[in-house]
């Protein structure tokens, strides 16, 4: 029946409308539901969750949708492209009589030479420039460039070891070269890429890669690392530091075994041979991805960890979080890191790990964490875990301690302070610690069945109302500065009544329905606003770092559209 109604009028109504508009919902309705054929309906959460656009489906926690059997990724509708392209890369780039012949963004393939013929020209023994690469694709001194992290190589480092020099890379100084591995280069950049690239570069240039979140350790005097040479042309250490000679044949085969090989592995363990850094463990396609702002804040810890089997958007928000407290963030991702990090031999000061993004959305309790935490003092407590409590009757942020069998009814643990520098038992903490680390994440559950022999705390946000409405009413001003910082546009949200249903919140003024927020199981928020006369005021799409898109409307019409920004 669909395939004859189709027949019968494409031919009319395309020339006029959308295609969507002549083979989707509608005409499947008017043959299906308004023909009286028996049909049955599945619940949606089976076929169709709370979404649909989808611009970065790896970004979606599958395991919200337990009863769900299938994502729609619609193309054009979920706003795959940019997904599309970057994933959709040639396997055989070098070969294929397309790909082999293309420019690609920063430059085309260059002709692979033989290592016999690099052999040939390399002599031995190796001459290593003493320059330390660090790349910046945005830039120096932009949003995206921890420059604090990157000093303690071109001040410390460069202090206290005489004759080195250090080098920044951007896109623009990358542009128009010719690669090896020139197919990979296209943004959004990932860890294999900017390996690869910098890999190149040191063929190119000689000398030492650090990455960004890999730094120097001053009060230690030269490095023998870097200073005292090594066997080979090529060496890797600890933190992904690579050094190599220029024109290394070492390097070449190593750089070609990673490309043919199409991923990047951990980085290499703290050991004897070195460098003497500190080290992370985030490479670059990573570190690039966060931002990095001028302002600095107190934390009252001495480090943040990404505890996390591995979402990537918590640890792109630790880094920047991190940075802002000027503590370095190390990578906890999987179980066996996050076990050995609250091992006897792993972490062993007071540390903040984040568990889940919520809190980055929990601006009052971030603001008042430091305060809590001084007053408790260096000892005399072991845990103080942090997140929200609904349905209190009140809206402030509290510190209470728990006692046995005393977790709150209503609420959501979205990290912890571990005072693992000086517990009042270390031994009870780790364990508890260890028995929380799960496949799915961290379960603080074992942290509150051991609250007879642990001195725990909770700082909870509290919230009078549900939790659904908590939430929407904290990404409010997130909307607000988005429209503000982006599009230069004050929205309707004054609101004189508000209606909730579920995760949507209808806010009437005079009566009139001025704007409908929702937020979706995945962390996005779609908003949108009506003016007094009932006409489209605004509508965005975002998350709570970027905005995936935004409109504007004036008399009827779009006078501002803006696509895939990072919110400011």
């Amino acid at each position: 029946m669909l395939i004859l109604y189709l027949k019968q009028t494409f031919d009319h109504k395309r020339h006029h409308i959308d295609v969507f508009a002549v083979t989707g919902p509608v005409m499947y309705t008017k043959c299906l539901v308004d023909s009286g054929m028996p049909i049955s309906l599945a619940p949606q959460e089976w076929l169709y969750p709370a979404f649909h656009y989808v611009p970065n489906p790896d970004a979606i926690n599958f395991a919200a949708f337990p009863k769900c059997l299938m994502f729609q990724f619609g193309y054009t509708c979920s706003g795959l492209e940019g997904y599309v392209k970057s994933k959709n890369r040639c396997k055989k780039a070098r070969q294929c009589p397309f790909h082999s012949k293309k420019v690609w963004p920063l430059g085309a393939f260059r002709p692979l030479p033989t290592v016999e013929d690099l052999e040939a020209k390399f002599t031995s023994p190796p001459d290593v420039p003493k320059v330390i690469h660090q790349v910046v694709l945005g830039g120096v001194d932009s949003d995206f460039d921890p420059r604090r992290w990157r000093q303690s190589w071109w001040d410390d480092f460069c202090k206290s070891h005489p004759g080195f020099e250090y080098r920044t890379w951007s896109k623009e100084q990358l542009l128009g070269r010719k690669w090896f591995c020139a197919n990979l280069y296209v943004e959004p950049f990932d860890d294999h890429a900017i390996t690869s690239l910098m890999m190149e570069i040191l063929f190119e240039e000689g000398g030492f890669y650090v990455p960004l979140s890999t730094l120097h350790q001053p009060g230690y005097g030269e490095d023998a690392f870097f200073t005292e040479g090594f066997e080979g042309s090529f060496v890797e250490g600890n933190g992904g530091v690579l050094g190599a000679a220029k024109g290394s044949p070492e390097l070449f085969q190593k750089l070609m075994e990673l490309y043919d090989k199409g991923t990047v592995g951990p980085m290499e363990p703290p050991g004897p041979e070195g460098p003497r850094v500190l080290q992370m463990g985030f490479r670059d396609g990573m570190v690039l991805k966060g931002r990095f702002p001028n302002r600095s804040r107190y934390l009252g810890a001495q480090q943040v960890v990404a505890f996390t089997p591995g979402d990537q958007r918590l640890e792109h928000a630790s880094l920047s979080f991190s940075y802002e407290c000027q503590v370095p963030c190390f990578s906890c991702k999987g179980i066996e890191a996050m076990q050995a990090a609250v091992s006897e031999m792993g972490i062993s000061s007071k540390a903040l790990f984040l568990t889940d993004r919520e809190f980055f959305q929990m601006t009052r309790l971030r603001e008042e964490l430091p305060g809590h935490l001084d007053q408790l003092g260096v000892q005399g407590w072991d845990v103080v875990l942090l997140g929200i409590e609904w349905n209190t009757g009140e809206e402030e942020v509290a510190i209470f301690p728990v006692s046995p069998g005393g977790r709150p009814r209503n609420s959501r643990v979205a990290g912890f302070v571990a005072n693992l520098a000086a517990p009042t038992n270390g031994a009870a903490l780790r364990r508890a610690l260890q028995r929380g680390v799960t496949e799915d994440g961290f379960d603080p559950a074992p942290l509150f069945d051991a609250a007879g022999e642990l001195k725990l705390h909770f700082v909870a946000e509290k919230y009078a109302g549900s939790m659904e409405e908590a939430r929407i009413f904290r990404s409010m001003p997130l909307v607000h500065r988005a429209f503000k910082q982006l599009a230069d546009h004050e929205p309707p949200m004054h609101f004189e009544r508000h209606e909730l249903h579920g995760n949507l919140m209808k806010g009437y003024h005079s009566d009139s329905l001025r704007f409908e927020m929702i937020l979706e199981p995945n962390g996005g928020i779609m908003f949108r606003s009506w003016n007094e006369d009932n006409s489209t005021n605004s509508e965005v799409k975002m998350s709570d770092c970027n905005v995936e898109w935004m409109k504007v409307y004036f008399n009827h019409q779009v006078c501002k559209e803006i696509k895939n920004e990072a919110l400011p």
